[in-house]
Parts: C-alpha cells; sequence; structure tokens
C-alpha cells in the first residue's frame, strides 16, 4: 500500500525495482532450469554428449562419453575431437571437414566408426550381453512383463561394438515393455545362422499401424496411437544410426492391437565347415 501514498517518482522508482526484482527472478529462473539441464546431460549414461569449442577442443563430457568412449573428464578435457577419429580419417582431415561444415552450416551430421581410449575393437558376447540387458530391467523395477530369452544356434562372440550394441538392446527392450500391457510376454530371441546374428525382441503389446511403419526411424517420429505414453522419437532413430555404423540392419513387422517384433542383423564370422 506504500504505492499509493508516496508520490509519482516514488510510484516509479518502486515500479522500477519491482521490475528489475523480476527481471532478477526470471534470470534466476533460467540458470536454475540450465543448471538442472546440465546436470541431465552430465549424468545421461547411454548417449555421449560433450561440448566443443571453435578449434574442436572439448569443453565438456557425459557419464555416457566416459562410458562409451573410456576417457575420464580429466583426460579429455581441452583435447582435439581428433583423438576420436580412426588414423585413416585424421589422414584425410575428417575431424577438420566436419567442424567446418557445423560452423558454416550451423549444424553437421556425420556416420563413421569412431576410436576409444584403447583404440579396440570389441568382440561382442551377444548371449552375455542379451542376460544383462533382461538383468537391467528386473533390477530397475521396469519388468513388469514377462521378459522370455531363447537362444538359437551356435552361440558365438560377434565383431560389434559392445556399448552401441548393449545400448540397442536396452532400447528396445524397454520399448516392448513400455508399450505392452502388464503381465503380457516380451521375448528377447538370439539366433545364431550361418553369417549372421539376429536378435529379435517381441512383444504383445499396441503394434504399429502399417502406414507409419515407413518413418519409424525417423527422428522425433511417434506413431498416432502412442499419445499418452511418454517418449521422445529418438530412440529408434539412434538405434538405426548405431546399426549404420556397425554394418547391421533392423527389420519391423507389427499389427496393430496384436504387437511386434524388431530383429537386428548383425554380421558374424561365418561358421567353419568341414
Amino acid at each position: 500500500m506504500l504505492v499509493l501514498i508516496i508520490s509519482g517518482l516514488g510510484l516509479a522508482a518502486i515500479l522500477v525495482f519491482y521490475q528489475f526484482n523480476r527481471r532478477k527472478g526470471a534470470e534466476r529462473t533460467l540458470r536454475e532450469s540450465q543448471a538442472r539441464f546440465d546436470w541431465l546431460v552430465r549424468h545421461i549414461k547411454d548417449y555421449a554428449i560433450f561440448q566443443l569449442d571453435a578449434e574442436g577442443r572439448v569443453l565438456s563430457w557425459n557419464e555416457g562419453a566416459g562410458q562409451i568412449k573410456g576417457y575420464s573428464e580429466e583426460e579429455v578435457l581441452g583435447r582435439s575431437i581428433s583423438i576420436f577419429y580412426p588414423d585413416e580419417e585424421n589422414g584425410r582431415g575428417e575431424s577438420v571437414y566436419n567442424l567446418k561444415m557445423a560452423a558454416e552450416q550451423g549444424r553437421f551430421e556425420s556416420i563413421g566408426r569412431r576410436r576409444r581410449k584403447d583404440g579396440s575393437v570389441f568382440w561382442a558376447d551377444v548371449v552375455a550381453l542379451a542376460e544383462e540387458c533382461v538383468e537391467d530391467m528386473k533390477e530397475s523395477g521396469r519388468e513388469v512383463q514377462r521378459i522370455g530369452l531363447d537362444v538359437v544356434g551356435v552361440a558365438r562372440t560377434v565383431p560389434v561394438d559392445v556399448h552401441l550394441l548393449r545400448n540397442i538392446l536396452n532400447n528396445l527392450v524397454s520399448n516392448a515393455i513400455k508399450y505392452s500391457p502388464s503381465g503380457s510376454r516380451v521375448g528377447l530371441t538370439v539366433e545364431f545362422r550361418w553369417s549372421e546374428v539376429r536378435i529379435s525382441v517381441s512383444d504383445q503389446g499396441i503394434g504399429i499401424p502399417a502406414e507409419e511403419q515407413v518413418h519409424l526411424f525417423e527422428r522425433f517420429f511417434r506413431a498416432s496411437n502412442t499419445a499418452g505414453i511418454s517418449g521422445t522419437g529418438l530412440g529408434l532413430s539412434i538405434v538405426k544410426r548405431y546399426l549404420d555404423l556397425m554394418d547391421g540392419a533392423i527389420e519391423v513387422t507389427s499389427v496393430p492391437g496384436s504387437g511386434s517384433v524388431f530383429t537386428v542383423i548383425l554380421p558374424a564370422m561365418a561358421l567353419a565347415t568341414h
């Protein structure tokens, strides 16, 4: 009520002060929002997310980057992005070109093999990863369905990236759980063929409309029957990009109201013949 009895000059001063406080409040809210976002990005474990400066030096590092690439934050901050590229790509100037295109276009996407700290290529124990995926779902409390794991053929290791394959399996199985009714069955089948491995994730869920299946692996796409179910529309597009990196593929069969089957196809060393 002080505003009503003070002179106009005083009223103006109070209004300015009020607006200043509003601006301070808005700035504080923005800072708090940014801090929450930074915390979220920093603790994401499934994806490597980090910032670079204009010269391609690493400015920030999240948990997923450390897990996937093998570097601790202390080891990588300030270093050039070129450490993530194979020698042959650095020899062609790939990292420099990618940075240049990002600066000119505002954004740039590049699909290619990237190197981890130890420079090694992993051979994945697919059955062990599938078992680990099932256990992860149980421990996270997300297994409200019955998850069955079946192995067909002669099991063997596969020359693919362990971290990427783990993320693919977790994404597909968690999707199967999310889009299926409680108590239904989610199937995880690993089939070893002569020169490839097929990993199928099946569910008895809502299915995907036939006319929309062609868009499934596009970024931010969500089927029309998923309203009310949380999701970003990014998961399957990332799965597809990972498989492109591993020279793999993915197939989908789905019937609305009955369920879906996602089948990952990976190249494998051919079985020896006698």
